[in-house]
């Protein structure tokens, strides 16, 4: 949560720079009859804050992005 502040401080002053110097994304995998939970994705950043006269050190931050849970049809036929 730390890292989320000091982000939204940092996109808000002009006078702060920001520099994202490695990510990685693997996405959701949504449920399915065999595995109806379906399977987390995540995104890593590893980012820099700094400003004119000092520069922060780099701080990683992960971000799970949740899988769609598989629910089965519910909707029948008719009989004739």
């Amino acid at each position: 949560m730390a890292l989320r502040a000091y982000l939204k401080t940092a996109i808000k002053n002009s006078e702060i720079g920001l520099e994202i110097s490695e990510y990685e994304y693997k996405a959701p995998v949504d449920g399915d009859e065999k595995n109806t939970a379906g399977k987390e994705g995540e995104l890593r950043f590893t980012c820099k804050l700094f400003t004119q006269t000092e520069e922060e050190e780099l701080r990683t931050k992960t971000v799970t992005i949740p899988a769609k849970t598989y629910t089965p049809s519910t909707t029948t036929t008719a009989k004739k």
